[in-house]
């Protein structure tokens, strides 16, 4: 089953990645091209680029910024394109939930 995180429209949201082999000791990714992106589930299937950075020599950051995603359910991809090779390292859905309004 895919995670699903809950926001509410306009929030900003940011992620971490590990990135380390079967064993869970840490990969050198400092060679890499990390990208991140989400696609709205259903109707439209519009596609959102996140800022995605290596934090350090094993791990990804991204994030959104507030506003990039709209209401709906989102699904969010983080890929490692490491030696001219892409990988997919994690996914998970954003619902994107309306605001109290009072």
């Amino acid at each position: 089953m895919t995670d699903i995180v809950e926001i509410t429209e306009g929030e900003a949201y940011a992620w971490a990645v590990p990135v380390v082999d079967e064993a869970g000791s840490a990969l050198d990714i400092s060679a890499g091209s990390p990208t991140a992106s989400a696609v709205r589930l259903g109707a439209g299937g519009d596609l959102v680029a996140a800022v995605a950075s290596l934090g350090d020599d094993y791990t990804i950051h991204a994030a959104f910024a507030p506003g990039d995603l709209t209401l709906g359910l989102w699904r969010v991809q983080t890929w490692l394109t490491l030696a001219g090779e892409p990988q997919m390292l994690d996914e998970f859905r954003i619902e994107v939930r309306a605001g109290n309004l009072t």
